[in-house]
């Protein structure tokens, strides 16, 4: 885009030779950084995901305790409706649904348990699945780098002080 020096000119180290287009790379760089920002906000949510889920088996910790709660209740309701059936207190009708409500409560302890268990698997895919998207932030970095590098080049300067030839770049030609 330009050419500020002319043949066999003197010149000092850094002074700019020749400017090439730089859209190109500035719209690299716009692109990496809007990438590392996603990536970047990937990771922040995964966080906030395990903190979710975290928070999530506190919950499914209290329901196994309810759960254990109502079996101790049904567990005891059955040792007293043995009894009370036993002398014909209670009906066999009564009885059948007292065992009812203790196998309902039965289930409802492994239910809450398999639960938790999710929970906690859930949990541990979240800290396994933040390797990637921190692997994924650390490539857009570099990503950003190499297209800041390539917005760096787009101005050619001079390594050294002293004469240069024929310069072989004019303003306009393709490089």
């Amino acid at each position: 885009t330009s050419v500020p020096v002319k043949d066999f000119s003197e010149v000092k180290q850094g002074q700019i030779l020749a400017t090439i287009d730089s859209r190109i790379y500035a719209a690299r760089v716009e692109q990496a950084k809007a990438n590392l920002a996603a990536q970047i906000a990937s990771l922040t949510n995964s966080q906030q995901s395990q903190r979710s889920r975290e928070a999530s088996l506190t919950g499914q910790s209290a329901a196994i305790a309810s759960a254990k709660a109502q079996l101790v209740k049904a567990q005891a309701d059955m040792k007293r409706a043995r009894a009370l059936v036993a002398d014909g207190s209670i009906s066999e009708r009564e009885f059948d649904q007292t065992r009812a409500a203790l196998l309902a409560a039965q289930a409802s302890v492994q239910q809450a348990q398999a639960a938790h268990e999710v929970g906690q698997q859930d949990v541990r895919s979240v800290i396994v699945g933040r390797g990637g998207l921190e692997a994924g932030v650390e490539g857009a970095r570099a990503q950003l780098h190499l297209a800041e590098i390539d917005l760096a080049n787009s101005i050619i300067r001079a390594p050294v002080d002293g004469q240069l030839s024929e310069v072989g770049v004019r303003n306009g030609a393709y490089v």
